[in-house]
């Protein structure tokens, strides 16, 4: 990965909001979203991933 991306040097996981949320409701929509900030269990799983695409401890250690 990181020899297509030779200057990647982090990842960053942004953490979901809900602020679509009252918007919806301002308009009598449903607010269907039901994604969550991932935790830690999620974070390992998504750096096993990488790591078997060669990223490096560097990059994996980022988030």
């Amino acid at each position: 990965m990181e020899k297509e991306y030779p200057s990647l040097s982090g990842i960053e996981i942004l953490p979901y909001h809900s602020l679509g949320k009252e918007k919806a409701a301002a308009v009598n929509k449903a607010y269907e979203v039901t994604a969550l900030t991932p935790d830690e269990v999620v974070k390992n799983t998504w750096r096993e991933k990488l790591k078997c695409f060669g990223c490096s401890e560097k990059v994996l250690s980022s988030f």
